[in-house]
């Protein structure tokens, strides 16, 4: 059984159409090239099972936050409400998304019930931590669920490959927010929701895992001509268990287990224009008691980020290229978190892996932060001029 395999050009041909792309496809890629050819090669059915998954669950937590942040964009008391109204937006939008989960695995065993109230529960939760955080905020939701590159949506986003190709992604934006600080300027941040303890790594956007971020950042300026960014986020999605001696200081803990984690402009204005609290209601401290900016890897120049953005969009030509050239080697990626590619992957039985430890081809993410990234990325840029 060799690892290394490789499909002939006319097979990856027939396999791999030309056509628009999700970017989840190419970090799926980046992760094991194997798991991508039986994804998107060999396209095996999966018995359903009558069981709640962990993809209802997404599915599910997306559908309540995109109804929510609609149904906050028309109320005229967002976000100066009070919790008990925030949760209650979120019951209209619940009672929608519920109808017939008593003939669904929603209702079927206790446990089902169980986690079905737990989801209830973090739903709920959210809607406070979103408007707790917009009225801290200059920043509010101006789009969710934008798609861009599927039918009635935005046009794709276009990436220009070596061969003289196009490939075209698409995607969809969970919550694009935008500001506008003074006349000349106005910014936007792009908002992606996780269920699950994800941070964004520099070694992982680098490997091509963590694409999704800097790809829709860059797609939202494409399409929002006139505007800036100021940040691209993950929103972690999650009614959290903490740790307290009282009330207070719970709820304290609880919005730091739903800090946005991601990358924003270095600028002591857009930091104070995203949250004006101290301290901060949805980031982390990135300012000193004067007023100045602290230390921190996530805060990017303009021109760091934008090496992001190229980094991520040269990643893309270079996963596309190996697609179409045929390799699907057994190669899975051991994330910076240390999290495995095969720890939830459903084909161990099809490559024959029980443990990654014994892959010949695995590769790891370096350890790298994201501000030491963006500056290398411009320094190899530097030395390739001329």
């Amino acid at each position: 059984d060799d690892p290394k395999k490789t499909l002939s050009p006319g097979t990856a041909r027939a396999l791999h159409r030309p056509g628009v792309v999700s970017v989840s496809r190419l970090e799926t890629y980046a992760g094991c090239p194997f798991r991508h050819f039986v994804d998107h090669g060999l396209r095996p059915q999966e018995r359903r099972e009558w069981e709640l998954k962990r993809s209802d669950l997404g599915s599910f937590y997306h559908a309540a936050m995109e109804g929510f942040t609609r149904r906050a964009q028309q109320d005229p008391a967002w976000p100066g409400m009070g919790r008990e109204r925030a949760e209650g937006l979120m019951d209209e939008v619940l009672l929608d998304l519920t109808r017939g989960w008593e003939e669904a695995p929603w209702a079927d065993t206790p446990r089902a019930r169980s986690r079905a109230k737990g989801a209830l529960g973090l739903c709920r939760r959210m809607a406070w931590a979103l408007t707790e955080g917009g009225a801290a905020s200059d920043f509010k939701p101006a789009y969710t669920e934008l798609r861009f590159g599927m039918e009635g949506g935005l046009p794709p986003m276009d990436i220009h490959l070596a061969s003289g190709g196009v490939l075209r992604l698409r995607g969809t934006i969970d919550r694009l927010d935008i500001a506008e600080l003074d006349e000349d300027l106005r910014l936007l941040r792009v908002v992606d929701y996780k269920s699950g303890g994800v941070a964004l790594k520099g070694g992982d956007l680098e490997a091509g895992v963590q694409l999704q971020l800097m790809l829709y950042l860059r797609a939202a300026l494409e399409l929002l001509a006139g505007i800036d960014p100021a940040g691209a986020f993950y929103q972690r999605l999650a009614d959290p268990l903490v740790r307290a001696e009282g009330p207070q200081e719970a709820e304290k803990e609880a919005r730091k287990a739903l800090r946005l984690d991601g990358v924003l402009l270095a600028d002591a204005r857009v930091v104070r224009g995203m949250d004006h609290c101290d301290p901060p209601v949805t980031l982390a401290s990135y300012l000193k008691k004067d007023g100045s900016l602290a230390g921190s890897g996530k805060l990017l120049t303009r021109e760091e980020l934008d090496s992001l953005m190229a980094l991520a969009e040269r990643r893309v030509r270079e996963l596309a290229s190996g697609i179409f050239s045929g390799h699907i080697e057994r190669a899975p990626l051991v994330r910076a978190s240390g999290r495995a590619e095969c720890d939830f992957c459903a084909y161990q039985g099809i490559c024959r892996t029980e443990k990654i430890s014994s892959e010949p081809l695995r590769r790891h993410s370096r350890n790298i932060g994201l501000k030491e990234l963006a500056q290398s990325e411009m320094e190899a840029g530097d030395e390739g001029q001329p």
